[in-house]
Parts: structure tokens; C-alpha cells; sequence
């Protein structure tokens, strides 16, 4: 088994992927690592670093992980316990008289609610930007065919003799203008 950059590449995408915090240490030893790797590779292409270093890491997660030396941390940290639990039925007491009297409130902060606010602000702009374009196409292509139709029949351009037509695509264009400065003007574009 090769530890190689693949098998690395893997733990820092999953880190990335939920958002773990690696240590620069551990990045520094995994390249340390690879190096190695390819120096020992280089030497003797039957050797597996993995191989060589599985003992040395199951007699470490041994020595970690002893029932003897798990009591001695235990005991070393047992006062810490104490204090907890010496203050802990206080708190809770506190706490269960707060939610009956009604002056318990939880307050609940997004730590990136100001981005996903602001992401969703640009997309709802960006969203009524399109629907006035389409809607300027709409009204235009409207207008062509109209007139196209008026100048067949014989009627002239019905741009001309319809003034309502042109009011309304006035205010439309207005408005849309008017819609499109705002947007423009936030900055969330």
C-alpha cells in the first residue's frame, strides 16, 4: 500500500468538503511524507512506508490508548469533573426558573446569514433584471408585428396612430429604467 499524494489529495478534499481545519503541521509531516515516500521508492521499490511505520503506529495507539495510563489522565482531570458537577445543579435550577417565568430567550446568530442575504438579494436583482428585459422583448416584438401587420393591411404604421401605444411603451421603458438604476445603484448586481 503507497500513502502517495492521492490518499493525501482524499483527507484534504474531505477536510475541505466539511469544512475541517487541518493544522499546518499535518500538511508539513504529510509532505514530509511523500517525500520520503518517493526518496525510499526511489532506493528500494519493493519497500512500503506504510508497512515499515504500522508497527511503530500500533504500539503508539497501544501505549495511548492503555486502560492504566486512560485511569491516570482520568484521575489528573476527576477535580475538573467535581467542579462541574458542584455547579451544575445550580445552573440548571436557574435555568428552569428563567423558562417559567418567561425571561428565558435564546438568541440565535447565522454566522454567514449577512452573505446568504446578500447572495440572495443579488439573484432576486439580477431575477427582475431579466423579467424587465423580457418583458421590453415582449413589448417591442409586440410593437413590430403590429405595425407589420397595420402597413400590410394598408392602415400605415400603427405606431403612428395608435398614441396610447406609444404612451405605454414610454412609461414601460420608464419604469424599467427607473428598476434598473435602483439595481445599478445598490451595488448587487
Amino acid at each position: 500500500m503507497k500513502l502517495g499524494e492521492a490518499a493525501i489529495r482524499e483527507v484534504l478534499d474531505l477536510a475541505f468538503k466539511y469544512r475541517i481545519r487541518i493544522p499546518t503541521e499535518f500538511s508539513l509531516v504529510a509532505k514530509a511524507l511523500i517525500t520520503v515516500e518517493g526518496i525510499v521508492e526511489e532506493l528500494d521499490p519493493d519497500l512500503s512506508i506504510v508497512a515499515v511505520a504500522e508497527p511503530f503506529g500500533r504500539r503508539l495507539m497501544r501505549e495511548r490508548l492503555r486502560p492504566r495510563r486512560l485511569w491516570q489522565e482520568f484521575s489528573e482531570r476527576s477535580w475538573e469533573f467535581g467542579d462541574v458537577f458542584f455547579w451544575l445543579p445550580g445552573w440548571i435550577d436557574r435555568v428552569l426558573e428563567q423558562v417559567e417565568d418567561g425571561g428565558f430567550t435564546i438568541k440565535l446568530v447565522h454566522a454567514e446569514l449577512r452573505e446568504t442575504l446578500f447572495r440572495m438579494d443579488r439573484i432576486s436583482n439580477r431575477l427582475s433584471f431579466s423579467i424587465v428585459l423580457l418583458a421590453f422583448v415582449i413589448v417591442i416584438t409586440g410593437l413590430v408585428v403590429a405595425s407589420a401587420m397595420a402597413t400590410g393591411a394598408g392602415g400605415g404604421f400603427l405606431w403612428v396612430r395608435l398614441p396610447f401605444l406609444k404612451i405605454g411603451f414610454v412609461l414601460a421603458m420608464l419604469m424599467g429604467g427607473w428598476l434598473l438604476s435602483a439595481i445599478f445603484r445598490s451595488g448587487r448586481f
